[in-house]
């Protein structure tokens, strides 16, 4: 009998840099490619409320808004994860046509909070993150609701650190690219002929 095991991405060890900044720079972290032309427009949508948001609350020299880097340019890797770990609040989208990627879970591990938009994966894996616990789901079609919880988490600082540093920590305990691979070989242990 063929069984499907829901697979999320997961973070490594070498993303991990919650505490490297003690005092962090950036209120507001939104580092999602303005891809206008590209299939993920709904990204560049969110990417504009979070800009609007940064400018109407004259946030705009403590926030970092848009890309860091192609990606391409030497030295790419550094200053991403620099600003990452130096931002409170992070938001991040998921791809057009698929659940997760890699920057959800190298916000989680630079201990910020993380806004992203809600998906189903996370709650078909083992440990769940919890809205509001370990990270903040937003709806990208309600713009209200995502401006009034950015408002919030900019207002409760303390909250907004207690919940990422939940997040980081419930990351890397149960999402790691180790238990992926424990979940998996668990998952077919009792399938294997030896």
């Amino acid at each position: 009998k063929e069984s499907v095991l829901p697979f999320a991405y997961s973070g490594a060890q070498t993303f991990a840099s919650a505490g490297m900044f003690p005092k962090r720079k950036y209120a507001i972290t939104n580092m999602l490619r303005d891809d206008s032309a590209g299939s993920n427009k709904q990204r560049k949508i969110i990417l504009n409320y979070t800009k609007s948001f940064v400018e109407k609350h004259n946030l705009t020299n403590h926030s970092f808004i848009g890309n860091t880097l192609s990606g391409k340019e030497r030295g790419f890797e550094k200053v991403y994860f620099k600003v990452l770990a130096n931002s409170k609040i992070i938001v991040t989208m998921n791809p057009a046509d698929w659940e997760g990627d890699f920057r959800l879970w190298e916000a989680l591990l630079s201990g910020a909070l993380v806004f992203v938009d809600k998906m189903a994966i996370l709650d078909w894996i083992p440990h769940p993150f919890k809205h509001k616990e370990h990270l903040i789901f937003y709806d990208p079609a309600n713009r209200t609701e995502f401006e009034n919880l950015l408002e919030y988490y900019v207002s409760n600082e303390a909250e907004a650190e207690s919940i990422g540093l939940r997040g980081y920590e419930h990351t890397a305990h149960h999402h790691m690219t180790t238990d992926r691979v424990s979940y998996i070989l668990d998952n077919i242990e009792d399938k294997l002929e030896l």
